[in-house]
């Protein structure tokens, strides 16, 4: 504890227990923890890197990873922890990996955390994006499905964890609403 007589710290530097500055996005402050390193990681870092610099620079979107589905809540909490009065944390994965899928969402929604999920897998999302969700079993199926529509419809190779498909021209203005899935597909021809 500083008496009233003492001297200030010799030099250009300040209290060391002054606080930094933190900058709070107008448009908010994202967390999205996810179970896989691939596809989810991929769409939002992509989502984020295609908003237009003049928006981007009011709105932080980071995207971490979990080491497994069940550590998804524990980690979320971890690394929100320090940030906790301006971020919004949400956790994201498939379905068909989550055993206690009921418990998990309850249990986030009680911390604070939002949950989205897809069911079976990610790539429902873009069969959406596309004009349909049709029904599928599991996650292979899901994906392999999508990758032969993409690939007959636009003559586009797609992988699973392809880090390509979000700078692609169809994800970019589909994720970002500029037309429908039919108007871009028609503009990629």
């Amino acid at each position: 504890m500083k008496m009233a007589n003492e001297k200030r710290r010799p030099g250009k530097r300040g209290d060391r227990n002054a606080r930094v500055g933190i900058r709070i996005p107008k448009l908010g402050y994202y967390l999205i923890v996810t179970d896989t390193v691939g596809t989810e990681q991929n769409y939002f870092n992509g989502l984020r890197d295609s908003i237009r610099p003049d928006i981007r620079k009011n709105l932080v979107i980071r995207v971490e990873k979990s080491k497994t589905t069940e550590q998804l809540i524990h980690r979320t909490k971890e690394l929100s922890m320090g940030m906790a009065q301006y971020c919004r944390p949400w956790i994201v994965f498939d379905r068909d990996e989550v055993p206690r899928f009921d418990e998990m969402i309850r249990k986030a929604e009680n911390e604070g955390i939002q949950v989205g999920w897809s069911n079976p897998c990610f790539e429902i999302w873009f069969h959406a994006y596309l004009g349909s969700m049709p029904p599928f079993m599991n996650s292979q199926e899901c994906w392999k499905a999508f990758s032969a529509k993409l690939e007959k419809q636009l003559k586009y190779k797609y992988g699973k964890n392809d880090r390509q498909i979000v700078k692609s021209k169809f994800v970019c203005k589909l994720l970002l609403g500029t037309c429908g899935a039919r108007g871009c597909l028609a503009s990629l021809s």
